[in-house]
């Protein structure tokens, strides 16, 4: 009875051990990498960031999907295909093929970002730019996910803060201003020591040419 169940696990293991390899050459060959790269991290509000949707990867790629954040209405995305693709990212939705497998780093989707018209800024706006529910297709029919990319952005309103720039400056200049003025008070309200030291002898110096004019008058008078 032993050397049957032997036998039978034999024969169970080796039909697990194909059934396996039949399996693996269908799997990705290594994690593929999808990320958001930009012109650059922070715009002014008039500006359009130019974002590209590109991914990196081992495997023969021929097909893309996904989705793009389109809740937040404080922006608004444009997105357009790298021509290296057929199909359309239109309204946010990714779906996209090719007869041309594509494998190390290649662009998917340009997305031109821009807050939309109407929508009040302050000094400064973050957004989050997202795509998400990432697929990619390899020559196989195999789909993999690719999972979820954020990216976020700063739009500066450089009206707003040059505005805060020139009334911090109008302060500043108003306080220097006021302490000029108060400085010349209190130099007018409490004069130096030198000052009074000036009058004093003055008056001194007065008071003695009286005495001498005043004495001077009495000794004439006398001498008559």
């Amino acid at each position: 009875m032993s050397y049957r169940k032997g036998e039978k696990m034999k024969k169970i293991c080796s039909l697990m051990i194909i059934g396996l390899m039949a399996i693996m050459p269908l799997n990705i060959k290594a994690a593929s990498k999808v990320e958001i790269a930009c012109d650059k991290q922070t715009y002014n509000v008039q500006e359009e960031a130019v974002c590209t949707l590109k991914a990196t990867t081992d495997e023969e790629i021929i097909s893309v999907s996904g989705s793009l954040n389109t809740e937040d209405q404080t922006f608004e995305i444009i997105p357009t295909a790298s021509d290296i693709w057929e199909g359309d990212a239109e309204n946010g939705d990714i779906q996209l093929y090719t007869d041309v497998e594509k494998t190390g780093t290649f662009n998917i989707v340009t997305m031109k970002v821009k807050i939309k018209e109407g929508i009040t800024v302050g000094e400064s706006q973050e957004i989050t730019l997202s795509v998400n529910d990432i697929m990619l297709g390899n020559v196989d029919g195999v789909e993999k996910s690719a999972g979820n990319v954020t990216k976020k952005l700063t739009f500066v309103n450089k009206k707003e803060v040059n505005e805060e720039t020139n009334n911090n400056q109008n302060t500043n200049a108003n306080e220097e201003a006021g302490q000029t003025t108060n400085g010349t008070q209190n130099e007018i309200k409490n004069p130096s020591t030198s000052d009074v030291n000036i009058v004093i002898i003055g008056l001194v110096t007065l008071i003695v040419l009286t005495g001498v004019i005043v004495g001077v008058r009495r000794l004439k008078k006398l001498s008559k």
